[in-house]
C-alpha cells in the first residue's frame, strides 16, 4: 500500500510509513521532538494528542483514518494490519492488547458481544442467535 501522507518538503525521513509519520507526530505532541528540529515541546498527554490526530484525520482529512491509538497502552498502530474496535466498548486496542478487551466478534455473524455473555470453545465466541441457530 502506498503511503497517503506526502512530504511538501525535504525531509530525510521520506520513507517513513504512514504509520511512522503519525506515531513521530503524537510523540512530538507529548513532547518528544525529532532530532533537527528546535522548538518548545508541547507536552500533551497521550488522550490530547490523540484528539488532534483524529481532529486532522476526520475533519480536515490531513492524515489517513486507518492509524488509531490503542485504548489500553497508549501506542498506535495501523487498523489494515492489525488491533480492533469494539462499538459496544467504545475502544481501540492494538494486536498486542486486543486479548484484553472485555468484547469479541461472534465468529459466525460478525457482530460484538461481551465476551462473558458469549459462548465460548477456546477463543470462539458466538452471539445468542448464533448460539440457537447452532443447536
Amino acid at each position: 500500500m502506498d503511503n497517503r501522507i506526502v512530504l511538501q518538503k525535504n525531509n530525510n525521513k521520506i520513507y517513513f510509513s504512514d504509520l511512522e509519520w503519525i506515531e513521530e507526530f503524537h510523540l512530538f505532541l507529548q513532547g518528544v521532538i525529532p532530532e533537527g528540529i528546535k522548538c518548545t515541546p508541547l507536552n500533551l498527554t497521550a488522550e490530547q494528542s490523540n484528539t488532534i490526530i483524529w481532529y486532522l484525520q476526520e475533519h480536515l482529512s490531513v492524515f489517513p483514518d486507518n492509524i488509531e491509538m490503542c485504548d489500553n497502552c497508549n501506542c498506535m498502530y495501523d487498523t489494515y494490519s492489525e488491533g480492533c474496535y469494539y462499538e459496544i466498548e467504545s475502544k481501540n486496542f492494538c494486536g498486542r492488547c486486543e486479548h484484553l478487551s472485555e468484547a469479541a466478534y461472534c465468529n459466525e455473524c460478525g457482530i460484538d458481544v461481551w465476551k462473558e455473555d458469549a459462548i465460548t470453545d477456546g477463543w470462539y465466541y458466538l452471539c445468542k442467535d448464533c448460539k440457537k441457530n447452532k443447536q
